[in-house]
């Protein structure tokens, strides 16, 4: 049995970088480096998803106090 590589995000990064540079659809891309279609397509959409989701900002409000309506 073959044992897995375990990619890091720049892996990836590199790859992706390669199968758009070389003209090659995914799927032979993937034939040729011997990889995982499904994993390289679940790779990109995670890494894509993580980038997006990344570059929000949480703000903090300041709560300031209500002063009761009187007439």
């Amino acid at each position: 049995m073959a044992q897995h590589q375990r990619r890091e995000v720049q892996d990836w990064f590199n790859l992706f970088e390669q199968q758009k540079q070389c003209g090659l659809t995914a799927v032979e891309f993937c034939r040729q480096q011997q990889v995982n279609v499904q994993t390289y397509y679940t790779r990109r959409r995670d890494i894509r998803l993580q980038r997006i989701t990344s570059q929000f900002v949480q703000v903090k409000r300041e709560v300031t106090k209500v002063e009761p309506y009187t007439e």
